[in-house]
């Protein structure tokens, strides 16, 4: 998908996994312009960085969001050495994404071989971890072609990690197949179950963007989504309609991606938000703008994101502040506009550097590597430096 990145990463040499003593050492670089790649690197070493007694959870996660990284710049061989550095039941779930990967490119002997090594760690996982992994694995299953094998793993998953061979079924179904899931998602959607709502949705989603430019399919995933969404909560409509605007945007339907973008932003009015999550929902919605090439709108929603930030300051805890204000960056950086991007990035990290205890601060530091690099923003030499200092600065206490 990221071309470029891929065409990057190849030109580049391995380095091996970090271990705090030579992420240290990675950190430490010189400042200079770097690449897509090099800030999934810095990524992976700061959330490396973290102990693993007693933080094992918070590191696993955050080794893993850098794993997702690099999968979706294209470096399949080097994620490979990330994952098998991975301490948790996570290290299974992060097969099973490189493992869906390898599907999609077609590269079916490498997709199951990961598959299996993720089976082999959702067997050394508690229940839902291992219905989590499983259930990715399935997915990939689908994608490699094999139906029944994928039903098999799927049987006896809980609905809460269930789901994923639908999807999968929505990205190459036809005919009796196709037709046969979609009386499937449609019991979904009339379930009481929360869980099975969700995935109903979550698979009309996938169908609704697979088969976009067929106006009666659209219209039919639109009633069904738009019936599903009077009986869930307003965060899951929320999510929804960015969803189904990202789509709209991608297929430059600016009339309906408008239409989304507001169904959203309703939400974001109702009680029950918290501030710094209204802010990062605000910012998301900026971004998509600004995807579907409504610059006026994006502009107006990022200024209203950055105004809320500012009259929330006092009322959001300092650990939560990057993460709310990091969409408003990526809207900027989606708009091209290289000054607010820069400085709206670099107060993200400010932010994120406020909290006394290393930890949020490294899950903050890594979070923004990680945006930059899945969009390919390259930071000048004032945020890059600062970032490598914050990351310098990573100690005791946790």
């Amino acid at each position: 998908m990221l071309a470029f990145a891929a065409l990057l990463v190849t030109s580049l040499s391995f380095t091996p996994p970090a271990t705090p003593a030579n992420a240290a050492a990675v950190i430490a670089q010189e400042t200079r312009a770097v690449t897509a790649f090099e800030l999934a690197v810095f990524a992976w070493d700061v959330a490396s960085l973290i102990p693993s007694n007693p933080h094992i959870k918070d590191r696993a996660r955050m080794q893993e969001e850098a794993v997702t990284t690099l999968i979706t710049l294209g470096d399949f061989e080097r994620s490979r050495a990330w994952i098998d550095s991975i301490g948790d039941w996570r290290k299974g779930a992060a097969w099973a994404e490189l493992a869906i990967a390898y599907a999609r490119k077609g590269e079916i002997a490498s997709a199951k071989a990961c598959g299996e090594l993720a089976r082999a760690e959702a067997r050394r996982a508690e229940d839902w971890q291992r219905d989590l992994i499983n259930a990715k694995v399935a997915r990939m299953l689908v994608l490699a072609g094999d139906d029944a094998g994928a039903v098999t793993l799927e049987t006896g998953v809980r609905a809460a990690e269930g789901g994923q061979v639908s999807l999968a079924r929505m990205e190459k179904a036809e005919g009796a197949t196709l037709e046969a899931e979609l009386v499937a998602m449609n019991e979904r959607l009339a379930s009481k179950d929360f869980d099975v709502q969700r995935n109903g949705i979550a698979s009309y989603l996938e169908y609704f963007s697979r088969f976009y430019d067929n106006a009666e399919a659209r219209a039919n995933a639109e009633e069904r989504i738009a019936g599903a969404m009077k009986k869930v909560p307003a965060m899951l409509r929320f999510e929804t309609n960015v969803q189904l605007a990202q789509v709209a945007a991608a297929h430059h339907d600016a009339a309906s991606m408008t239409g989304y973008i507001d169904a959203a932003m309703s939400t974001t009015t109702l009680s029950g938000w918290m501030p710094e999550d209204r802010i990062r929902g605000i910012g998301r919605i900026a971004t998509v703008a600004a995807q579907g090439g409504d610059v006026t709108r994006s502009r107006a929603l990022a200024a209203e994101a950055l105004a809320q930030f500012e009259a929330d300051y006092i009322k959001m805890p300092d650990v939560f502040r990057a993460a709310a204000l990091r969409p408003t960056a990526e809207a900027y950086a989606t708009l091209r506009d290289q000054p607010l991007a820069l400085s709206t990035f670099l107060r993200v990290v400010e932010e994120g550097a406020k909290n006394p205890n290393a930890r949020p601060r490294a899950e903050d530091l890594a979070g923004t590597a990680n945006a930059l690099a899945r969009m390919q923003f390259v930071p000048d030499a004032a945020l890059w430096s600062r970032m490598q200092q914050v990351a310098r600065g990573l100690q005791s206490p946790w």
